[in-house]
């Protein structure tokens, strides 16, 4: 994902390999801080733009049976040189 871009990023949440609807879903870090719902298919969009690049962690609030955090990770936008004569 790259820093400075909004990009949406797809958290898909189950149990027992079925949806679970109505989860909180948390992203945090490289400059965002923002939470979404899951809708009855387990999936909740998130609409994010990191301001630099780093680690976004991905979590379930109040989730015991959560394995944790998940990652991703924000690199900066690649510059190109300007082109001169």
């Amino acid at each position: 994902m790259p820093a400075g871009k909004t990009s949406p990023l797809r958290v898909v949440v189950t149990a027992d390999k079925k949806p679970v609807k109505g989860v909180r879903v948390v992203v945090r870090g490289a400059g965002v801080s923002v939470t979404a719902v899951s809708n009855g298919k387990g999936v909740a969009v998130v609409r994010v733009k990191p301001r630099r690049s780093g680690i976004l962690e991905v979590t379930l609030p109040g989730r015991d049976t959560c394995r944790g955090a998940r990652q991703v990770g924000v690199v900066a936008p690649v510059l190109l040189p300007p082109v001169t004569g």
